[in-house]
């Protein structure tokens, strides 16, 4: 619920501050701009997630994990101990 509000805050935001001081001419440009860069930076930050939960449901499966327990591990959050490692790759080994 929160992360909603605040991306839809940081829409607005973002498209007050790119469209101010433009010309009425320009104004169909910096949209269709501003649309582009939301569904490039989307389809980036989708791409990143799909390639950490891939990884992580490789390693489980690696280790022996039923397809099901691995399958689902990877999109899910790790245990509290791992969620806390200041570095992914400790995430991403296999569990002991």
């Amino acid at each position: 619920m929160l992360a909603a509000l605040c991306l839809g805050l940081a829409y607005v935001g973002d498209a007050i501050a790119s469209a101010t001081g433009l010309k009425a001419a320009e104004a169909g440009l910096a949209s269709g701009l501003i649309n582009a860069s939301q569904q490039i930076g989307g389809a980036i930050g989708l791409a990143a997630t799909t390639v950490v939960a891939a990884n992580r449901t490789a390693v489980l499966l690696h280790a022996g994990r039923s397809h099901a327990v691995a399958l689902t591990g990877g999109c899910t959050t790790p245990s509290p101990s791992r969620a806390r490692s200041p570095s992914p790759r400790r995430w991403l080994r296999p569990p002991s």
